[in-house]
């Protein structure tokens, strides 16, 4: 990003004392392309699928009512299927996952399941459930999206009796949201790409740590989410998705 028309564009935006912090703010940036993210999330939705011989399904994780079943708010009044994205068009990460879900599900449809309903789950005995994010800060969404699931009293049920497995995937995850996912209940278990990066784990001094928080804050009440000058959960996370930038 340092060697881009874009990056003299942005650090142009500071003042001259504090283009050197945001430079290094820019410099320990990872950013993750589109086909780095799909190919990764995909080689691992397929390793996990090959060495299973049951039936799994898969679910793009989502912002989703933790109040209500995921399956009553998603289900089609018309054809009772699950749709996979929220009305509108204001889609995020859940789209591309979306899509990668769907792309997957075609090499092998008897044995994949594509959002099913509790109906196909039951009919098709599925054995396993893959929740798949593109990140996973806070933890907070992932942990909401599988307490709506168990809304539903069938899939609670199968969660107790242990009748199916859940497994989390993501392409990256701080290790506090990590932690936090595999704390909730019936999750069994968390698999992401990478660690995350966060401008708290570089190799800095604590006085640059804190000229970076500070031009972090100072810039970051500036704009319209002046509270998140931290990021989402105070996370301080420097992976940068293309199809979120």
């Amino acid at each position: 990003l340092l060697y881009t028309q874009r990056r003299r564009a942005w650090i142009d935006q500071f003042t001259a004392s504090d283009r050197e912090i945001a430079e290094r703010v820019v410099s320990c940036l990872t950013l993750v392309s589109h086909s780095e993210f799909e190919r990764s999330l995909q080689e691992i939705l397929e390793n996990q699928i090959s060495a299973q011989t049951n039936v799994s399904a898969f679910y793009a994780v989502r912002e989703i009512d933790k109040t209500a079943s995921y399956f009553s708010q998603q289900s089609d009044p018309g054809t009772g299927a699950i749709n996979a994205l929220a009305t509108g068009s204001d889609h995020g990460s859940e789209a591309r996952v979306a899509t990668l879900i769907r792309n997957l599900v075609k090499t092998d449809p008897p044995r994949l399941l594509n959002h099913p309903a509790i109906g196909e789950m039951r009919t098709a005995k599925c054995r396993t459930i893959y929740l798949v994010d593109d990140f996973i800060g806070s933890g907070e969404r992932t942990s909401e999206f599988i307490r709506s699931l168990r809304r539903d009293k069938s899939f609670d049920s199968w969660c107790s009796l242990k009748y199916i497995r859940i497994v989390c995937v993501a392409y990256s995850g701080t290790s506090l949201g990590i932690a936090r996912v595999e704390r909730t209940k019936r999750i069994d278990e968390v698999i992401v790409e990478r660690p995350c990066p966060t401008f708290r784990s570089m190799p800095w001094s604590r006085n640059q740590l804190t000229a970076v928080a500070d031009l972090c804050e100072k810039y970051g009440r500036k704009t319209s989410l002046s509270w998140y000058w931290e990021g989402y959960g105070r996370a301080m996370a420097a992976l940068v998705f293309e199809h979120g930038c």
